[in-house]
C-alpha cells in the first residue's frame, strides 16, 4: 500500500504509453474511481513523456493552474513535460484549489504578475478544471498579462451545475466546513454568490481581442459535462480519455502542444514575443 501511495507522486522509472488509452479501457476510459484513484491509472501508466509534437518556435512561460482538490504533485508530469520542449513552467496551486474563488483569483494574479516582471512578456495560463475558470477570468480581467489560455475539462457556466452529483456534494460538503469556520476554504457563501458573485459574473464575460483561447475536452469525462466545457470565444478540441486523464494523456499533450506552438507562432510573427 506504501509503494502503492508514493507511486502517485513520484514519476516512474520508465515513461511507458501505451498507443492509445482506449488500449487501457475497451470502451475508451478510464474508471474515475470515487476516492481519487481515477488519477493514479493515467500518472503511473501513461504520462505521456514519449509524445513528442512540434517543440515551440521561441521561448514562453506556461503557467500551470490546478483544478478542485489538486495540490503541485498532480501537474509534476504534464510540467515536466512541457520543460523538455523547452517551455518554462510554474505551478500555481493556491490551497490545492479549495479555497474560495476570488481568493484564488488573487493569488493566481499574484503568480502571474511575478512571471511577468521577471520574463518582461505576457505568459500562457494552462489551467485544469476549476483552474481554467480562474484563468480564463484573469485572462478577461487583465488581458495586458496574458499570452494565452488552454483549459482542460474546464467548466465555463458559472455555479456547481455542470458537475457530477459526486462533485458538487463534495464542493457543499467543504462549503459547510469553510462556512464553520475552517480557514481558506470555499464556503456556502462564496458557492452562492457573495464575496465570489463578480467571479461568476466575469467568467462569462466576452473574451479580449488578440488572446489565445483553446479548450480540450476528454470524450469520456465524467464530471463536467460537454456542453459546459465549450465557449463559444474558444478553439475547442475533443480528446480520447477522461477528466482526469487529460493531465497525462497522449492525445491530450498533443493537443496542449499545438496549441502552444500555434499560438506562440501567431505571436512570434506579429512581433509580440
Amino acid at each position: 500500500m506504501r509503494s502503492s501511495a508514493l507511486s502517485i507522486l513520484l514519476p516512474a522509472r520508465r515513461a511507458r504509453l501505451p498507443t492509445d488509452l482506449a488500449r487501457n479501457d475497451r470502451a475508451g476510459r478510464l474508471r474515475e474511481h470515487r476516492l481519487g484513484d481515477g488519477w493514479r491509472a493515467p500518472f503511473v501508466a501513461a504520462n505521456g513523456l514519449d509524445a513528442k509534437p512540434p517543440s515551440p518556435l521561441v521561448d514562453a512561460t506556461v503557467v500551470l493552474v490546478g483544478g478542485f482538490a489538486a495540490p503541485a504533485p498532480t501537474l509534476y508530469f504534464l510540467s515536466r513535460w512541457l520543460r523538455t520542449l523547452g517551455y518554462r513552467t510554474v505551478r500555481a496551486c493556491h490551497r490545492s484549489g479549495l479555497d474560495c474563488s476570488e481568493r484564488s483569483y488573487e493569488a493566481l494574479l499574484a503568480t502571474v504578475g511575478d512571471v511577468v516582471r521577471a520574463s518582461r512578456r505576457p505568459t500562457w495560463l494552462l489551467g485544469h478544471s476549476r483552474g481554467g475558470q480562474v484563468a480564463r477570468v484573469l485572462a478577461t480581467r487583465r488581458p495586458d498579462l496574458v499570452s494565452g489560455l488552454i483549459a482542460l475539462g474546464t467548466p465555463f457556466t458559472p455555479g456547481l451545475a455542470p458537475l457530477n452529483g459526486y462533485t458538487r456534494a463534495r464542493i457543499r460538503a467543504l462549503g459547510l466546513a469553510g462556512s464553520a469556520g475552517v480557514p481558506s476554504i470555499v464556503s456556502i457563501g462564496c458557492l452562492k454568490g457573495g464575496c465570489c458573485s463578480q467571479f461568476w459574473l466575469d467568467l462569462t464575460e466576452p473574451w479580449p481581442a488578440g488572446v489565445s483561447f483553446t479548450a480540450i475536452y476528454g470524450s469520456h469525462d465524467r464530471v463536467v459535462r460537454w456542453r459546459d466545457a465549450v465557449d463559444p470565444a474558444a478553439r475547442t478540441l475533443v480528446v480520447p480519455g477522461t477528466h482526469l486523464s487529460l493531465l497525462a494523456s497522449r492525445a491530450s499533450y498533443v493537443a496542449i502542444s499545438k496549441a502552444l506552438a500555434a499560438g506562440v507562432s501567431v505571436q512570434h510573427e506579429c512581433g509580440v514575443a
